[in-house]
């Protein structure tokens, strides 16, 4: 949204926009993702990326990876790309990560959201994780907040929904939370055993 063009505390102590530093961040977890896709060929692992903004004239989500196997330089050209500007469609962005995923077929699946603002067009947040928390297990997906120079507690609707929310203030906060999530959450996850 519009709001990334404000800026926060990068690493080395600079105030930056928070784009460039979301989308460093975001390129680093892509990198990530290929390490341990590469390391791990038995797993399979899909990934895609979409931005809520402004595109012509409307506020909108957009797939801008479409979700599938990770083709990483191409990822990090479509992150590179992304210009803040408009609103912040975060319910519907969501949903169509969720349509997407469930198009898949995978059985584990998870939305990762990084935000620096409230939801202000569409499908709130709230109601979309907990749509997702009363679908049937086999279904669910694992929903991950990330409130990026944005207080936490604004998101309160998707903690009790069953999702993680986390707050990040600067670029240190936001790479630490996200390793975290991925490291811990959702690369951590074990693989489901064959049905015997």
């Amino acid at each position: 949204s519009g709001s990334m063009n404000d800026a926060v505390q990068d690493a080395g102590g600079a105030m930056t926009p928070k784009i460039v530093i979301a989308k460093r961040a975001v390129n680093d977890l892509l990198r990530q993702f290929a390490d341990f896709a590469a390391k791990n060929p038995d797993r399979k692992l899909l990934v895609g990326v979409y931005e809520f903004s402004a595109r012509d004239r409307q506020d909108s989500c957009r797939r801008i990876v479409p979700v599938g196997a990770l083709d990483l330089a191409a990822s990090q050209r479509a992150v590179d790309l992304l210009v803040p500007q408009g609103g912040t469609p975060i319910g519907d962005a969501m949903i169509a990560a969720k349509r997407d995923l469930d198009a898949t077929g995978v059985s584990r699946r998870h939305i990762l959201v990084v935000t620096d603002g409230e939801n202000n067009k569409g499908y709130s947040p709230g109601d979309v994780a907990g749509a997702i928390a009363r679908q049937a297990a086999e279904d669910r997906a694992s929903v991950y907040f990330i409130a990026f120079d944005v207080a936490a507690d604004r998101f309160n609707a998707v903690k009790e929904a069953g999702g993680l929310v986390l707050a990040a203030a600067n670029e240190r906060d936001l790479r630490q939370t996200l390793d975290f999530v991925l490291t811990g959450k959702i690369l951590a996850e074990q693989p489901m055993s064959p049905a015997r």
